[in-house]
């Protein structure tokens, strides 16, 4: 019983269970790998092996294991490939696979070759000197080859050369088996080759001839040296086949005349077994096809010169013929398409022979080239059609008119014109056809052509419809009277209706988009291919500062600023047919402008739309922005700050104020006066702080800036020295607004010191005062100011002036141009703390070596007197005591202890609390009078002016007084001036403590009720 061994991970059953394989008489095994495959192999020693090749290194290498292994090596091995590749068909059969079926399972095509696979005898290793000499297609006294077999079995050798032997030739084979001493000789036919190294070339041969008793002979040595030990020899005949000489000699003679007629035939003459394989393949086949003989002998027709769209029928042709012996073309002649080597096909004509020959039938199939034959055909065939197809098939009518303009002939696509049948038009005139408003036109039309023989004449009229409606006709009219071939005038004729009024559209939609394009607000250009403007609207030419025919030929990156490649973008929006992005210009005039555009390309053939927008002003306002929030991030900072250290520095002055006047004879009260003086200085920093951060308490009064600039004139001119020109340029009419006096002095006092610093070689200061009014545009483009009237007070210098970059940080705190020890950094923004504080704003114009001008705006004020300041009073000499009872409410601990002490040491009764509540607790559990409520106003939980609020309804006579290092409470403001209230601010010396105190005490006003809201 044969044995089949299947090496598959999946079950091949449904695919190979229609061919013979499956018969009953074949007894299965079954691997799902190489390391099971080989083991099954040793133990079951099946006849065929079919390896499935989904994994086409690891099935290449399965086969080269099993012909590696002694027990394994003679079985015939067979491969189901999954993969087209003629790489992996090749790598297989190199590894040592007997057969490869490609493809869907093809039993009708496969059964044979298996049969053989199932029933081939044993091969066995051995290395055999052949001698060996080739006839085919040399002479019979060809000289001699040396070989060498590797393997053989009854059906043929693997054969080792030096020299190439070319495949399907015949050779006679001459050799020894070892243990014997007659000499075997064969014919046999080379199937296969390939080279393994330099001058050495494997061959497989087929044996076609085995003279006397040589497949005996075989036979039994192989039988010998594979037997398993304990089994017996297989007895080998003694019977001799009879000697074939004559047989050879027709078999030489045939072979020769074959050869010799295959070799000078015209037409390509391939030979090909039942598997589809090639064994034939005469010269003229290798020219028509591009294939080398060796190179396609042993290849399928259809994985060679068959085109893909034809393989499937071939091989269910080929199939059908195996079993049923029914075939559409053998013995006819065909027309078929093949393939040449380098994919391209061509038409051929075909016919097949077929012959039984050793059991195996072949195919001869005739094939000749008719490329030629088919391009005359299709000539002809084209130049039949072309004149119809012109005629026919044509977007035009053809009208053929005689002489009277009597229609002669009307092709059947003047139907798509105007509708009418060829059959209504023959034999009518054609003027009947023509709107009557155009008739005559028409007859002048039809008269010249008359008279201008074979020369085309066009007229554009209207052409009645079938449907009764008017169509726009072109109509070019050619005289062909003369011609015996035509014998009429030739009119064609199409109907432009539609054109005409695309054109109309075209027209209004290019009206339409010039006036989008000039009257745009964003500047648009059109650029042709290389980038150069083709086209620019109104805007354009203001945004570039030029003129349209100046700037008509620019390229797109002549404007660009320094650093950008504009090349790059250029070619990267024609790459991808759009972009939108930011650059910056540079216009003739060196002003910079900030863009945003967007760009279609191919807006129109060969013109490109970009869109540029301006955004430079809107890039100064988010600038400005960025600032105004950094600035009052950093003055919230220094606000924090200065209040803490505020704190700080009440202690250090209230302590030191204390020890300074104990110490009247000591030498240590200079050191103490040392110490309340740097205390002095950091509180005037504090103060600044304050200012800049909007903290600080003002005391806003209606007044004249012209009275105020005045007022400062001498002294101004002191601080700025000889060296300087101080001006003044006041406006007469100036409005009045509403400020701290103070400020404002602090304000100018500090723009002229900072103008003074900038001219070190003198120069001028002028100070103007002028009304102004911001209306929405101004603000559009000055961020934080509000709509409005206003007065202005600006100072200008000609000093250095400023880059734009020293401009941003000019008003943040410690900032500062000048060399160390020069300025503390505080003064501009003290400034800008002060005006934003005022609901005022400043705007700083510099550039270097242009000078500076700030200009401060405050808000006009209508109607109300200028209110004049008061003198302030004349301090008392001598500390005011008292008895009165305080109650003093301050959070921080160190603040407190020291302000208790300097109220008990002026005789006053002191209770104390760190809290509102813990005031509240206090003023309930002290059942005497209390005069005066000393608070401080932040505090956590419950503010000093909340606490005043809680305690007026119960202690109705008690004053308050309140101390803060800084409010940001708007309604604080409005108690500081009531009666019964004060402010101290903090940091504060004894002395002014005491005055405080007792000038509140001292008044007899009551604490008003409590505000409502």
């Amino acid at each position: 019983m044969a044995k089949l061994l299947v090496v598959s991970p999946v079950d091949l059953g449904p695919e190979l269970g229609r061919s013979v394989l499956w018969r009953p008489s074949v007894e299965r095994f079954v691997a799902a790998d190489g390391e099971a495959a080989m083991d099954m192999a040793r133990r079951a020693s099946p006849s065929l092996i079919v390896v499935d090749g989904f994994d086409p290194p690891g099935a290449t290498e399965l086969i080269r294991r099993l012909r590696s292994d002694s027990h394994t090596r003679p079985t015939a091995i067979a491969v189901l490939s999954r993969s087209p590749s003629l790489a992996d068909e090749a790598a297989y059969r190199r590894a040592g696979a007997n057969v490869v079926f490609s493809g869907v399972v093809h039993p009708e095509l496969w059964d044979a070759r298996l049969e053989e696979l199932l029933n081939v005898p044993r091969r066995l290793e051995a290395r055999i000197p052949v001698r060996l000499a080739t006839w085919s297609r040399a002479t019979p006294e060809a000289t001699p080859i040396e070989g060498l077999t590797l393997n053989i079995s009854i059906h043929g050798i693997l054969l080792e050369t030096p020299a190439r032997l070319g495949v399907g030739t015949k050779i006679d084979l001459s050799f020894t088996l070892p243990g014997s001493d007659g000499e075997i000789q064969v014919l046999g036919q080379l199937m296969r080759e390939g080279a393994v190294g330099p001058d050495r070339w494997q061959s497989g041969v087929k044996f076609l001839i085995l003279r006397g008793d040589a497949r005996e002979r075989i036979a039994a040595f192989i039988e010998a040296s594979v037997r398993i030990p304990g089994e017996p020899v297989v007895p080998v005949g003694g019977t001799e086949l009879p000697e074939r000489a004559q047989w050879e000699t027709e078999l030489r003679a045939s072979e020769a005349r074959k050869a010799a007629i295959l070799e000078t035939a015209l037409d390509a003459v391939i030979t090909m077994d039942p598997e589809g394989r090639i064994v034939e393949f005469n010269r003229a086949a290798e020219e028509m096809f591009g294939y080398e003989r060796a190179e396609i002998t042993g290849r399928t027709v259809a994985d060679t010169i068959v085109p893909h769209s034809l393989r499937e029928a071939h091989h269910r042709g080929l199939a059908r013929y195996l079993v049923t012996g029914e075939a559409s073309v053998i013995g006819k002649r065909v027309e078929l398409v093949g393939r040449r080597a380098n994919g391209t096909e061509f038409p051929v004509e075909l016919s097949i022979t077929t012959v039984q020959l050793d059991r195996r039938r072949l195919f001869t199939a005739y094939l000749r080239d008719i490329t030629e034959r088919k391009q005359a055909e299709d000539a002809l065939r084209k130049s039949e059609e072309r004149f119809r197809a012109l005629v026919e098939n044509s977007s035009d009518g053809i009208y053929l008119v005689d002489r009277e303009g009597i229609i002669l002939y009307s092709s059947s696509s003047s139907v798509r014109v105007l509708g009418w049948p060829p059959e209504e038009r023959k034999g009518r005139r054609a003027f009947e056809f023509v709107h009557p408003d155009d008739t005559e036109r028409f007859r002048a039309f039809f008269v010249h052509c008359l008279g201008s023989a074979r020369i085309p004449t066009t007229i554009e009229v209207r052409g009645l419809h079938l449907d009764g409606g008017w169509r726009q006709v072109e109509m070019v009219a050619v005289n062909h009277l003369d011609d015996p071939a035509v014998g009429a005038v030739v009119i064609n004729f199409r109907d432009v209706t539609q054109r005409r009024r695309a054109e109309d559209s075209v027209r209004e939609a290019a009206r339409q988009f010039r006036a989008v394009f000039d009257g745009a607000l964003d500047a648009m250009v059109i650029a042709d291919d290389e980038g150069r403007y083709v086209e620019v609207n109104a805007a354009a030419c203001g945004l570039y500062g030029l003129g349209r025919s100046a700037l008509l030929g620019h390229w797109i990156g002549d404007f660009a600023a320094p650093g950008l490649d504009v090349a790059a973008m250029w070619a990267a929006f024609r790459r991808e047919g759009r972009a939108k992005d930011e650059l910056r210009i540079v216009r003739p005039d060196g002003r910079v402008r900030e863009l945003e555009f967007a760009a279609s390309a191919d807006f129109l053939p060969g013109s490109h739309l970009a869109v540029f927008r301006d955004v430079t002003q809107r890039r100064q306002l988010e600038e400005q922005l960025r600032q105004a929030q950094k600035i009052e991030a950093v003055g919230r900072l220094a606000g924090g700050v200065a209040h803490d250290f505020n704190n700080l520095l009440n202690v250090i002055t209230g302590y030191g104020q204390m020890i300074f006047r104990r110490l009247a004879d000591s030498p240590e009260r200079e050191k103490t006066r040392a110490i309340l003086q740097a205390a002095e200085r950091a509180a005037g920093l504090t103060r600044q702080l304050l200012a800049f951060s909007r903290k600080q308490v003002l005391e806003p009064k209606v007044l004249d800036l012209n009275a105020v600039v005045s007022g400062m004139d001498e002294m101004l001119r002191r601080l700025i020295g000889e060296d300087i020109e101080l001006q003044a340029d006041l406006a007469p009419d100036l409005g009045r607004t509403r400020a701290d006096p103070g400020q404002i002095e602090q304000v100018l006092m500090n723009l002229v010191v900072n103008a003074r610093d900038a001219m070190p070689r003198g120069g001028r200061v002028t100070l103007e005062t002028t009304n102004a009014e911001m209306d929405e545009a101004y603000v559009r483009d000055h961020l934080g100011a509000r709509p409005g009237r206003y007065v202005t007070l600006a100072v200008c210098d000609t000093g250095l002036g400023m880059d734009a970059e020293t401009q941003k940080h000019i008003f943040e705190p410690f900032f500062t141009t000048k060399e160390k020890g020069k300025g503390t950094g505080l003064g501009l923004a003290t400034v800008y703390g002060i005006v934003k504080q005022s609901e005022g704003y400043i705007w700083v114009d510099s550039a270097p070596g242009a000078g500076t001008t700030v200009r401060v705006f405050l808000p006009r004020v209508e109607g109300e007197p200028v209110v004049e300041p008061k003198r302030p009073a004349v301090p008392e000499q001598e500390p005011a005591r008292g008895t009165e009872t305080v109650l003093l409410v301050e959070d921080e601990e160190m603040v407190r202890r020291m302000t208790r002490e300097v109220l008990e040491g002026a005789g006053y009764h002191v209770l104390e609390a760190s809290s509102g509540f813990a005031a509240l607790r206090v003023s309930s559990g002290h059942g005497g009078r209390l005069d005066l409520l000393l608070t401080d106003v932040v505090m956590p939980g419950m503010s000093g002016r909340e606490l005043a609020e809680r305690l007026a309804p119960v202690r109705p006579g008690m004053k308050v007084l309140y101390m803060s290092g800084h409010t940001d409470d708007a309604i604080f403001h409005h108690g500081v001036n009531q009666a019964g209230t004060g402010f101290l601010q903090k940091p504060f010396t004894p002395e002014t403590l005491e005055r405080r105190v007792r000038e509140l005490l001292g008044r007899a006003d009551t604490v008003p009720q409590p505000d409502s809201r």
